[in-house]
């Protein structure tokens, strides 16, 4: 039996919010935020997608919202609850989308909500697209 070397997958990171706080408590786009167009470069050989965000959400009375949203086309791709009562600085929580999810072209942007009072604080939030090695 001959040894076949697999290639190992690529992860290509999006940076999409880094330390950006909020009270609002709409869903806010931050101004000058990162706005990213998916291309039919980004998405061939995309495997999986993840949408990820490590946060503060220690001084909320109710649990605030990480959104990845196709603006555009309206529509959340991804949404992450930021717990009323947690911190997760040094670890984050993390999504999968399905690569279809997302349109070539349409603008996707990262916003957040809080609890209408108190900050939620995201310290990242970032899109993570893993394609065949």
């Amino acid at each position: 039996m001959d040894f076949v070397p697999r290639k190992a997958p690529v992860e290509i990171h999006y940076l999409m919010l880094h330390n950006y706080e909020t009270t609002s408590d709409a869903v806010t786009f931050p101004s000058g935020g990162i706005v990213i167009r998916p291309s039919k470069e980004m998405l061939e050989g995309a495997v999986k997608i993840y949408f990820q965000a490590s946060y503060d959400a220690s001084a909320l009375t109710s649990d605030g919202l990480i959104d990845l949203y196709d603006v555009d086309g309206s529509a959340v791709l991804a949404r992450i609850t930021a717990a009323a009562g947690s911190k997760n600085p040094s670890d984050y929580d993390s999504v999968e989308i399905s690569p279809s999810a997302f349109t070539i072209g349409n603008r996707v942007q990262a916003a957040a909500k809080s609890d209408g009072t108190n900050k939620l604080i995201v310290y990242f939030a970032r899109l993570v697209v893993v394609k065949r090695g």
